[in-house]
């Protein structure tokens, strides 16, 4: 039986009047409840599931989490898969799509293919066809963008910076500097080391050097040791603490640095 992760919401509020932002992860997935005017997250609720989305499982989670079958605003489904490719857009021949991930990432069976307009890019990815099934079924007028989309239409910094996002076992890595995006980035890990050294590769590759800053997010602790490995060889590593959305007061138990893992993405698609 699944169990949430992270759960809160507010029952005050009328589903009908909110719009909904659907997480679909490799290992999890996710349900966000929110105000675009007023920028009020009224309910998160977070699954771990490492056998992807099905429509199995999607029953078994409106069973506990009723009101996800009511209608919305609007609902924008994000997916974080990592069978993904971001083409120029000056590059980008139409018709050609299939050929490109084919070549980029092999040809997975059981997948549809989609794509969005990502800033200069094409962005071209491949979700589950029975995640892209069951979530299109339960939400018709669903819009569908990648993770990596989001993240590439927005302005990059002029200072370096690495923004490190970490889902369960999964880490995020975007690079940026002088106002360019320079390396967007998804891999697993299994021990602090493992991510230690995807961090160093990243500022070794773009000589970034030791005064870079690095914001990390997501589900990692202060005291863990994961945190306490990156604090010590990381000279400038900042917990990213500022949020542009309101959250209930009962969530105070879920730091402001693990509600980043939606406030960013709130913050791109409002």
């Amino acid at each position: 039986m699944l169990h949430p992760v992270y759960f809160f919401k507010n029952n005050s509020v009328e589903p009908a009047a909110q719009h909904l932002l659907v997480q679909s992860g490799e290992c999890f997935c996710g349900f966000v409840l929110y105000e675009k005017e007023q920028q009020n997250v009224n309910a998160w609720v977070l699954y771990e599931n490492k056998t992807g989305i099905t429509d199995a499982t999607l029953q078994e989670i409106t069973q506990q989490q009723e009101w996800l079958t009511h209608p919305f605003q609007s609902v924008t489904i994000i997916d974080y898969t990592k069978q993904n490719a971001l083409v120029p857009s000056s590059m980008f021949v139409p018709g050609a799509e299939t050929t490109v991930m084919d070549f980029m990432t092999g040809n997975p069976q059981q997948t549809v293919q989609l794509e969005d307009r990502a800033g200069v890019a094409v962005n071209l990815y491949r979700v589950s066809s029975a995640a892209y099934v069951a979530l299109s079924k339960l939400f018709t007028d669903a819009q569908w963008m990648h993770h990596e989309s989001l993240v590439i239409d927005q302005p990059a910094t002029e200072e370096a910076n690495i923004t490190v996002e970490i889902w369960f076992n999964t880490i995020f890595l975007f690079a940026e500097m002088k106002g360019q995006w320079l390396l967007l980035q998804q891999r697993t890990y299994q021990t602090p080391e493992d991510a230690l050294y995807h961090i160093l590769n990243c500022k070794q590759q773009w000589n970034m050097g030791d005064d870079v800053t690095v914001q990390l997010q997501g589900m990692v602790e202060e005291h863990s040791a994961l945190y306490s490995l990156l604090h010590q060889y990381i000279l400038n590593l900042e917990l990213k603490k500022e949020l542009q959305f309101y959250y209930p007061s009962n969530t105070s138990d879920i730091p402001n640095h693990t509600k980043q893992l939606i406030d960013r993405i709130l913050t791109c698609v409002s």
